[in-house]
């Protein structure tokens, strides 16, 4: 390495032991920032404790990454069944074996909770405006640092993917056949979308709910690829321990799936009632006033005649 071409040594500096391809492979750099003997220690720690379903999802995914092969995965999972614990565990069994994982996410908020989670946007390069784009592709060159990354990652796990629009998967489908030169779908990378589509679908300024659901990663030509996995079991519920709790989480999923559309046009009928009794009330409560108030007007003007006449009364 130099500095106005000359080395380090010249001033009184230590030169690095990494080539000049690592110092400038920042992303990679990165992604293999971790200690193997934690990161096991960790998957040995908490691997016994994932109840049958977990250990299922987990025990297939992992399994695609041997093959090699790549594969197209949604894990469908509400919130409280442990998804982000399975995923985390996905990504340090990986990474404990000198592999590279890369975990990203649609939100920042949903990208803190998992280990080197960073936004989709920050890793892919998405194009903003990538709703009035369907041909859009990630800003990654070839030659650069990130398509290094992509092209030696065993998996990528995008949590929350059913936020993002249905072109940023595809624009992901393109880069990677790109850089890595496979016409397979992802370009032979294992993928794993996780989320809940009973939850927050793509934000479209000023749509209609058409709009939204054209949006939706559901109706993207690559959907038809996926395989699906789900968590089902709600150990928040669990552990809490309380009925009331686990009705709650039950009713939440009635929701979503659609399951209590008589009831809601119940609850609709019923405030469309209440609104129309309180609109009744209160045109006869107007009603009366205007009443009342026509008869207080009526007395003034009685009195007001009585007191003319006294008053002509007194005159004469």
């Amino acid at each position: 390495m130099l500095i106005a071409n000359l080395p380090l040594s010249h001033f009184g500096m230590n030169s690095p032991n990494r080539t000049e391809s690592d110092l400038m492979n920042t992303e990679m750099n990165r992604e293999l920032q971790y200690s193997t003997v934690e990161i096991a220690a960790i998957v040995a720690r908490n691997v016994p404790l994932m109840n049958e379903e977990q250990r299922t999802v987990y025990d297939r995914i992992m399994l695609a990454v041997s093959a090699g092969q790549g594969g197209f995965f949604f894990l469908d999972a509400p919130g409280g069944t442990g998804k982000t614990f399975v995923i985390s565990l996905i990504l340090a069994e990986i990474r404990s074996n000198n592999g590279t994982a890369l975990a990203v996410a649609s939100s920042d908020i949903a990208a803190t909770l998992l280990d080197r989670g960073r936004t989709a946007h920050s890793v892919f390069k998405l194009p903003l405006k990538i709703q009035n784009n369907p041909d859009a592709v990630c800003n990654i060159k070839k030659q650069s640092s990130m398509a290094t990354v992509l092209k030696q990652c065993k998996i990528i796990i995008w949590d929350e993917c059913t936020m993002a629009h249905k072109h940023s998967l595809e624009a992901l489908n393109r880069t990677l056949k790109d850089i890595k030169n496979n016409d397979n779908l992802f370009g032979g990378t294992l993928l794993v979308l996780s989320g809940d589509f009973r939850q927050t679908l793509p934000v479209i300024l000023r749509s209609t709910y058409a709009d939204e659901i054209n949006a939706c990663l559901k109706s993207s030509p690559l959907w038809r690829n996926v395989e699906k996995v789900q968590l089902k079991i709600n150990m928040r519920v669990q552990m809490l321990q309380d009925p009331s709790a686990e009705t709650f989480s039950k009713q939440l999923l009635d929701i979503g799936d659609g399951k209590i559309a008589i009831i809601i046009s119940k609850i609709i009928k019923i405030i469309i009632k209440k609104n129309k009794t309180k609109h009744n009330y209160n045109n006869q409560h107007n009603n009366n006033n205007q009443r009342y108030q026509n008869k207080n007007n009526h007395h003034l003007n009685n009195n007001n005649d009585q007191q003319q006449q006294h008053n002509k009364h007194q005159n004469q």
